[in-house]
């Protein structure tokens, strides 16, 4: 039986008093075979989500992004972190965790 998980993508936008607010952009489906199979519990898996939100393998720089787990490792959210150039880019864990604790999220893998 076919699993799938709805993903939110967000971004982190000012609010009038200039306060982070969370924004929901976009949502996506991701579908797995099973129920193992939508658990991050692996790179591959992470890397996979991130292939099928953002088309990561033909981009023409670097990005990073931050995918914010819940108790189960399953997807609470998708954020990208940070926009480089052709071959680098910098991540402030300022950022990372700003997100992670505005979604609630108990988990971030990173590479």
């Amino acid at each position: 039986m076919s699993e799938t998980q709805e993903i939110g993508i967000y971004d982190i936008r000012l609010d009038a008093d200039r306060l982070p607010k969370l924004i929901k952009e976009r949502e996506i489906l991701f579908a797995g075979a099973d129920e193992d199979d939508i658990r991050i519990d692996t790179p591959a898996k992470a890397a996979a989500v991130l292939e099928a939100v953002y088309d990561a393998s033909n981009l023409a720089q670097e990005k990073a992004w931050l995918l914010a787990l819940n108790e189960d490792n399953t997807i609470k959210g998708a954020f990208t972190v940070s926009v480089g150039t052709m071959n680098s880019t910098l991540i402030h864990p300022g950022e990372v965790m700003l997100r992670a604790m505005k979604i609630g999220a108990v988990d971030t893998p990173y590479g």
